[in-house]
């Protein structure tokens, strides 16, 4: 958008002009309407004067009110006075052409001449003047004296015209070379370039202008709208040019089209001609991204002023050239005290490897860790530390940053935590250990009762004695069960309760469940019954021990607390896919019930309903606790409801996977005797000799071959002078006990006896006693009191383990070891 001034004429000139034109117009259009309606008899109608004036008035009104024609009032003017001068020859080819005519003929002629500035539009139109001039008396055949001085007038006049305007014709020519080439270099530079008068008409802009305002070039009434608005609305503008001053870089804000803002940078100079400041001219920079810049800055700066976190930047050599207001309050000392000086002096004097860490920081690693501060008043500060260095394009270093973060109460709080962690950590090894050798002191003798009424009860007791071994083993399991809730409790505690993923058969848990609590029941005159689902599947896969313990601990509980009526398990489906079952287990009883606002306690670890109750029935509180954990940590949910002395229900929701159909409960019975542990050779490892004479009762009637050892120490040696199968070996005995005697087995020269199998038949019943035992090399685990089927099925499976792998070191070609002479 170029908005032009008119070609060789001054503001005031272009007035004159125009207003003698406008009359002109005005009076021509007068005339032909005179003619109209007066008797006055003209040849050419009314309406082409009316319409040659008309035309006129038009151009000069739209040069008025249009800035974009105003760069057209030159062209305006010349084409309304040929417009003219073919009105005259018209009338002179229909013989109207009176001497007022003829001398407004002449006068339109160079009128029409001064404003034509091309030498070739000058020629053409003296040629077309002449040849229709001439053309037309030789048509009309009017050759008459007035008609001929009128054409040598106006030739003369075209020809005078011709001489005398080249010079000025050649000087418009050039201004506009040097307008166009002033309108290029204004519109291809990255700046708004307008001027601008007195009562704020735009008289140019260039077309950065408008691109920057986000118009078309063409919209130059809306440019001018918003240059005015922002002009007349600024207070410091309006103060500049009313006292005749120039604006130098003043910013202002100026709104798109769109309505977005942008910052201009704007500088105005007066213009000042004959005495009088028509206008002024003025440049727009556009800083919007400066701006913008500016304001991140100044956010990013506020940000850093008021971040709780030491910002220190420094030089290459490491001295301080800014820090922000946190770091002077975490060193004590004011910024003039901070500036320029180095780091290094804010960490802790003496503190040799503090310093080294500097030392390599400002040399331009980026560090991040924990550094030791001391502030004004000699106090030490832990900080943890960011340090990375700024580089220029050639990769060097000009500035080093520093973050900083006081630390100091986060590493107290700490050390005080890591100190009541070791402490707890102490307190829970200390009732492991408690717990380990609690376990250990009671399974001890409590393998030997029960090993010893076992074998009692398999050895034809007389009918008065049967009862005695029953009463004595039924307190002996009762007392374990006591010890394995507790074991349990604490393996949940620690979190380190584990549950087995392996096919099972329900029916045959059902089953043995009911069959357990069946003689209690029987003693107390009350029934048993279980009810199974007809499409519950037999096989499922998941932890049956502990499905089996969740269901001992509801249907014993219901057994305890029942003195009449019957005890009712119930296991049916809840919900089901094509992978897993949901089981829905309901243990009901017709007991004593439970308070309402005991129900939650009881779930409790050592709670129960009431003291009398505990007086009564005994327990330690501990079943149901363990049952809630069990069902929680397998993903399940239980809940209960009671009334008191109706009865009290429980439901158990679990989830298994569905197991492999072909999956058989093969559990192998034992009989009295057996042939498949006939002739096997076993070392047993045990300091107590009740647990000696027990363990080989049974392995006796199995027909191995016993040799006993009392510790560790005596089982090496044995074993290296002996040849056995495998080896049962006790976990905690004196002298040398068996994880140390693994481990030297384990290490033997001999292939055959430093991999003879060992099962581990101990009272150690901790997780992490089992693993360490086969980490060491064990290779299987029997807890005492061990259960006969479970010791035997792990002894045959093991001897024939041992016998196949003493056929696979039999086969295996000796290498002879030579030693060479030195």
């Amino acid at each position: 958008m170029d908005i032009k001034f008119n070609k060789g004429f001054s503001d005031k000139k272009e007035q004159s002009i125009q207003r003698i034109f406008v009359i002109g117009c005005m009076v021509y259009v007068s005339i032909g309407f005179a003619y109209q309606i007066t008797e006055i008899k003209v040849n050419d109608p009314f309406w082409l004067r009316f319409l040659v004036g008309t035309i006129g008035l038009m151009g000069l009104i739209m040069t008025r009110l249009s800035t974009y024609f105003q760069q057209y009032f030159s062209t305006v003017l010349l084409m309304t006075m040929f417009i003219c001068n073919l009105h005259f020859y018209y009338l002179l080819y229909i013989n109207d052409f009176d001497a007022n005519f003829r001398i407004s003929l002449l006068v339109v002629v160079i009128t029409t001449i001064m404003f034509i500035n091309s030498k070739r539009l000058h020629l053409a139109y003296n040629l077309f003047t002449v040849l229709a001039y001439a053309g037309l008396m030789l048509y009309t055949g009017r050759v008459d004296h007035d008609i001929l001085l009128l054409g040598l007038l106006i030739f003369v006049v075209l020809l005078f015209g011709y001489m005398k305007n080249s010079d000025r014709m050649e000087a418009f020519r050039l201004v506009n070379e040097n307008q166009i080439l002033l309108n290029t270099v204004n519109n291809n530079i990255y700046n708004g370039i307008f001027r601008i008068n007195t009562q704020f008409r735009l008289l140019y802009a260039n077309d950065y202008l408008a691109r920057m305002l986000g118009y078309a070039v063409t919209e130059d009434r809306q440019i001018v709208e918003e240059i005015k608005r922002v002009f007349q609305n600024h207070k410091q503008i309006n103060l500049r040019l009313e006292a005749l001053e120039s604006i130098k870089d003043m910013e202002v804000s100026f709104l798109r089209k769109d309505g977005t803002e942008f910052w201009g940078l704007v500088n105005m100079s007066p213009i000042v001609a004959e005495d009088e400041v028509p206008y002024y001219d003025g440049t727009i920079l556009d800083i919007t991204d400066k701006k913008i810049a500016e304001n991140e800055l100044m956010l990013f700066s506020a940000a850093i002023d008021h971040t709780p976190t030491g910002v220190v930047m420094t030089d290459r050599w490491g001295k301080i050239t800014y820090a922000n207001p946190y770091f002077t309050k975490l060193t004590g000392y004011n910024i003039d005290e901070i500036l320029g000086t180095k780091i290094e002096r804010y960490g802790v004097v003496n503190d040799t490897e503090s310093a080294a860490t500097w030392g390599r920081l400002i040399s331009g690693s980026v560090w991040k860790g924990e550094l030791n501060f001391r502030n004004k008043l000699g106090k030490v500060l832990t900080e943890l530390t960011s340090v990375a260095p700024i580089r220029n394009e050639k990769g060097d270093i000009q500035n080093i940053v520093i973050l900083t973060e006081d630390i100091t109460e986060r590493k107290h709080a700490e050390i005080a935590t890591l100190e009541a962690k070791e402490k707890a950590e102490e307190a829970t090894r200390a009732k492991e250990q408690f717990l380990s050798t609690m376990s250990h002191e009671l399974r001890t003798p409590m393998n030997s009762v029960i090993g010893i009424s076992n074998i009692l009860l398999d050895e034809n007791p007389r009918p008065d004695q049967v009862e005695n071994l029953n009463i004595l083993k039924f307190s002996a399991i009762n007392l374990l069960a006591i010890i394995n809730d507790i074991l349990d409790l604490s393996k949940i505690e620690a979190g380190k309760m584990e549950f087995l993923r392996e096919d099972f058969d329900l029916h045959y848990t059902l089953i043995n469940i009911k069959r357990a609590h069946a003689f209690k029941a029987e003693e107390k005159g009350i029934k048993i019954s279980l009810q199974v689902d007809e499409n519950l599947p037999n096989i499922l896969k998941g932890d049956a021990h502990r499905l089996n313990q969740v269901l001992n601990n509801l249907v014993s509980n219901a057994v305890k607390f029942t003195e009449q009526g019957t005890v009712n398990l119930h296991v049916g489906i809840d919900a089901e896919t094509d992978e897993e079952v949901k089981l829905k287990i309901t243990v009901a009883d017709t007991g004593i019930g439970i308070p309402g606002d005991k129900l939650e306690y009881i779930f409790q670890s050592f709670g129960q309903a009431s003291a009398e109750t505990a007086q009564k029935y005994g327990g330690t509180g501990l079943g149901l606790a363990i049952t809630q954990k069990l069902v929680l940590l397998q993903g399940g949910d239980i809940q209960v409801s009671s009334k008191l002395g109706k009865g009290t229900t429980f439901t158990v929701g679990l989830t298994y996977e569905r197991g492999n159909a072909l999956y058989r409960n093969e559990k192998p019975l034992l009989p009295a005797e057996s042939s498949k542990l006939d002739n096997v050779r076993i070392l047993l490892v045990d300091d107590n000799v009740i647990n000696q004479k027990v363990a080989i009762k049974f392995l006796s009637r199995w027909k191995a071959q016993v040799t006993t050892a009392n510790n560790g120490q005596e089982a090496i040696d044995k074993h290296l002078a002996g040849d056995f199968d495998l080896i049962l070996m006790d976990l905690q005995m004196p002298v040398m006990d068996g994880l140390e005697a693994t481990a030297l087995i384990r290490k033997m020269d001999e292939p055959i006896k430093a991999k003879v199998p060992i099962i581990a038949l101990t009272a150690a019943a901790m997780n992490q006693e089992r693993e360490q035992a086969l980490k060491l090399g064990v290779n299987d685990y029997v807890c005492k009191p061990f259960v006969p089927e479970e010791l035997y099925d792990k002894l045959v499976k093991f001897s024939l383990k041992s016998k196949e792998q003493r056929m696979l070191l039999a086969n295996t070609p000796k290498v002879d070891k030579v030693k060479k002479r030195g």
